[in-house]
């Protein structure tokens, strides 16, 4: 039986393009757009991520703020630099997939 692997949840901040070519390589994706969650609060997004068992994409650093005060989460892989590197970042998420697990992700934050 194979491991499960990651789901992702793109924030606002995350170009649809990347999730778009995520999928294309059989990586379950959900944007913030595709479930009509544009402009909520990272909190209340973060808690989306958390329920729905997905490790959460953003260029936001208040996601980091949030795990350093020890709120639980499934994974927050933070991308720095300047936003929308989409070839930088299907390349990372797709090493993320591959390498880890939602259990290796748990309460991580990658750096990327």
């Amino acid at each position: 039986m194979s491991e499960p692997k990651i789901r992702y949840y793109f924030d606002e901040n995350m170009p649809v393009e990347a999730a778009r070519q995520l999928k294309e390589h059989g990586i379950d994706v959900l944007t913030a757009k595709d479930v009509d969650r544009l402009g909520l609060d990272d909190t209340v997004q973060l808690q989306f991520a958390i329920d729905s068992g997905r490790t959460i994409c953003t260029y936001d650093k208040h996601f980091v703020d949030l795990a350093k005060l020890g709120i639980e989460h499934c994974g927050i892989a933070y991308f720095r630099g300047k936003l929308g590197n989409i070839g930088r970042i299907v390349r990372a998420l797709r090493h993320l997939h591959k390498y880890e697990t939602p259990e290796s992700m748990k309460y991580r934050v990658e750096y990327l």
